[in-house]
């Protein structure tokens, strides 16, 4: 999507950020979540319109996908996943993620569409799928042809099209 395409879009302050990620009975979940929001875009795991340095007394902008993106780092902090780990993978590959057809079908909410993000010391991955995908992303190697270092263990599950309807864009 090129940026002139993005312009167009609704497109959303921070403080409207934060109303909108902001669970209502935290009184102090606005103001970590506007510093989260802040240290994510500074770590270029979230991309405002226009880039992340707006100038002075120009608000950054974000749009509704950003917005999603931000709610799915927000349920991930939850897990206490550590910052590098998100910082060396997320961007990367979270970044075509609006352009996927299960992407588009988590946001309208026509089928249950899962985040599985699976890491380890030595990889971290994601795979957005339905719900009744086959999932083999944790399944051991065949007759041992994977390397030891890059055998993955465990995953965290996000219902992203439950995350996203709770979400009021």
């Amino acid at each position: 999507m090129s940026y002139l395409d993005r312009m167009s879009e609704p497109a959303y302050t921070l403080k409207q950020v934060v109303s909108l990620l902001a669970p209502a009975n935290d009184p102090g979940a606005p103001a970590r979540i506007a510093r989260q929001v802040r240290h994510w875009t500074a770590r270029d795991l979230l991309a405002p319109l226009g880039g992340k340095r707006t100038g002075t007394g120009v608000s950054r902008r974000y749009t509704a996908d950003e917005i999603r993106k931000a709610a799915i780092l927000l349920e991930l902090s939850q897990y206490r996943i550590p910052a590098p780990v998100l910082e060396d993978s997320f961007d990367v590959a979270s970044h075509d993620w609006p352009n996927r057809s299960d992407w588009d079908d988590a946001v309208a909410g026509r089928k249950s569409i899962f985040l599985y993000m699976t890491y380890s010391r030595h990889i971290t991955a994601y795979q957005l799928a339905p719900a009744d995908a086959v999932i083999t992303m944790l399944e051991p190697a065949p007759e041992k042809k994977r390397e030891p270092m890059f055998e993955i263990f465990s995953a965290i599950v996000i219902n992203l099209t439950r995350l996203f309807a709770t979400l009021k864009l």
